[in-house]
C-alpha cells in the first residue's frame, strides 16, 4: 500500500524513495503544483481519493541511471512517467507490478521527471 522507488547506477541497488542525493516530493492531488518534500529513505502510502484523482511526485536524478518506480496494495494502479516539463509522457505501466500494480523501470539521464499514480478505473479510489 505504498509507493517505492529504486535507484540504481551501476551495481548499487537501493530501495528507497531517494536516491543518490535525489530530491523527491509528493504532491496528493491532481496537479504537479505545490508539492511537499519526502525524506530520503522513506516510502509514503498513497491514495486515490475520488473517481479522477490523479497523484504526482517529483525525483530529480543526479546521475545517469535506471529509476524503478512501483506501487504495491490491493487497487488497479496506472503509473505514469513524465519529463521535466511534466507534459511530455516517457514511460507508463498498467500491471507488471505485483497483482495489479504498476512497475515502471527505465534508464534516465540526470535530470527532474514526474511520476502521476492513478486508479486505472476513472471511477476508482482506494489506498496504495
Amino acid at each position: 500500500m505504498k509507493l517505492y522507488l529504486q535507484w540504481s547506477v551501476a551495481t548499487i541497488a537501493i530501495v528507497i524513495l531517494s536516491a543518490c542525493g535525489s530530491n523527491i516530493s509528493v504532491n496528493d492531488g491532481n496537479t504537479k503544483s505545490a508539492v511537499t518534500s519526502i525524506n530520503p529513505n522513506s516510502t509514503t502510502a498513497g491514495n486515490i481519493d475520488s473517481a479522477g484523482d490523479e497523484d504526482w511526485f517529483k525525483v530529480v536524478i543526479p546521475h545517469d541511471g535506471t529509476l524503478v518506480v512501483e506501487t504495491t496494495g490491493t487497487i488497479d494502479t496506472v503509473g505514469e512517467l513524465y519529463d521535466v516539463s511534466g507534459r511530455r509522457q516517457i514511460g507508463y505501466d498498467n500491471n507488471s507490478g505485483t497483482g495489479t500494480n504498476f512497475k515502471i523501470s527505465q534508464y534516465l539521464e540526470t535530470g527532474t521527471y514526474y511520476i502521476k499514480v492513478a486508479h486505472h478505473s476513472t471511477s476508482g479510489t482506494g489506498s496504495y
